[in-house]
């Protein structure tokens, strides 16, 4: 099943290029992610399908730089524990950071390390994050505006009970929704 995403700016999109099927690159200019010889692709949301046998189950993805291959982990895993699409999506959410060189820590020998720092979405207990601390992690509780590097995602799922019936639903981290089509 094909995946289809688009650049929905046209003032980006016009300065796009489409390699086959390899990503997204500049076309003009001497950044990174310049289309020729080791350039890196401007966008990288990668949408995700499950099946179960050999039907079509879920469509999914979650969109978050560092965040999107545990979002979509995380989603996945509350619907294979039955939640309703829109129940998968507005669950707490936790992160563990990628960490950079650059990271502002103590000893710099710290900086991206495997046990970088862990965020956790308000609805993860308080309790949680201050046991994770006393036992020497580096976690964080995020609130508000804040909690956007947890992502966004969308889910549209194919009901077991039904050829024709479809349950969706959008993460209410972002501004998008889930409508029918009819």
């Amino acid at each position: 099943m094909p995946a289809l995403v688009l650049e929905p700016y046209p003032k980006v999109a016009d300065s796009l290029c489409k390699i086959e099927d390899q990503g997204l690159f500049l076309k003009k200019g001497t950044r990174i992610n310049s289309q020729g010889a080791s350039g890196l692709t401007i966008l990288s949301v990668v949408p995700a399908l499950a099946t179960r046998g050999d039907e079509l189950f879920l469509v999914y993805g979650v969109m978050g730089g560092f965040m999107q291959p545990q979002g979509h982990i995380q989603v996945l895993l509350n619907i294979l524990r039955g939640f309703t699409p829109q129940a998968a999506l507005d669950a707490p959410r936790f992160c563990i950071s990628a960490g950079s060189p650059d990271a502002s820590v103590a000893n710099a020998n710290n900086a991206g390390d495997i046990n970088s720092e862990v965020y956790f979405e308000d609805g993860i207990p308080a309790e949680t994050v201050q046991k994770l601390k006393e036992m020497g992690h580096d976690a964080h509780q995020l609130s508000s505006y804040s909690r956007a590097m947890l992502g966004r995602g969308q889910v549209i799922q194919k009901l077991p009970t039904s050829e024709l019936v479809w349950a969706a639903g959008s993460d209410q981290r972002g501004d998008g929704h889930a409508l029918a089509q009819i």
